[in-house]
């Protein structure tokens, strides 16, 4: 098949287009290569390249900067739902917690109560706090240890 008249054109301007962006590219790699400082009268093509060097150089850092940001967002967003995690299961070990502190400090109000009942009833055995030291339980015995003895 040959070309029609139509595609003729287009081909050319596209031929030409792609030359362009191969020429501003090679005249970049020049710029970037040559660290010389020059003047509109020895390198007018410069002049004409540079402020797209420069565009180019400032769209790079932007979506690097924006590709660096969300990288940092997306790690924050991935710690933000640990830490929620995390904040729930404390709040439940911290809930826990609080119901056995409240049974405790029951059973010790009904040990102080006790205690009181003997001290009224002027009775010679009054309750005494101590910790448990050691458990065993096996078989036909059971034993427990305490941290206290029969003169406390």
């Amino acid at each position: 098949m040959e070309p029609t008249s139509l595609n003729q054109p287009q081909k050319k301007k596209s031929i030409i287009y792609i030359a362009i962006v191969v020429f501003i590219l090679i005249v970049l790699f020049i710029v970037n290569s040559k660290g010389e400082k020059t003047t509109f009268f020895t390198n007018p093509l410069l002049y004409v390249v540079a402020p797209l060097k420069d565009n180019y150089s400032q769209l790079n850092n932007y979506v690097s900067r924006l590709l660096d940001k969300y990288l940092f967002l997306t790690e924050v967003f991935e710690e933000n739902i640990k830490l929620k995690d995390e904040i729930v299961t404390l709040y439940e070990k911290n809930n826990a917690l609080i119901e056995e502190k409240k049974e405790l400090l029951r059973r010790a109000e009904n040990l102080k109560s006790i205690d009181q009942y003997f001290i009224e009833t002027n009775t010679s055995l009054p309750f005494v706090e101590a910790k448990v030291i050691s458990k065993n339980f096996t078989g036909f015995t059971s034993s427990i240890i305490i941290d206290k003895g029969s003169d406390d």
